[in-house]
């Protein structure tokens, strides 16, 4: 889920601005490369009958992750800058 301090977490923040660092604070710029980041991490479903919610730094760390846990890290991402 998302936590509300997960926006202001060290990882969470270092990726977002590397990611946006050549956009020049231009928003359209910003967003775009945090959806094609959130969009390159693989999509590998939950096992049948469990539910795995991971939070944006598991799944920035295990690269992987099901359409609710990259929702998830976009959401923190964007939250972040």
């Amino acid at each position: 889920m998302v936590r509300e301090d997960a926006a202001i977490d060290p990882v969470i923040r270092q990726t977002a601005a590397e990611l946006v660092a050549t956009c020049n604070r231009n928003s359209e710029c910003q967003v775009r490369k945090l959806f094609e980041f959130a969009q390159s991490i693989a999509h590998i479903d939950d096992p049948v009958g469990i539910e795995r919610i991971a939070d944006a730094v598991t799944t920035i760390d295990e690269g992987f992750g099901d359409c609710g846990d990259v929702t998830i890290l976009l959401a923190t991402l964007l939250g972040s800058i």
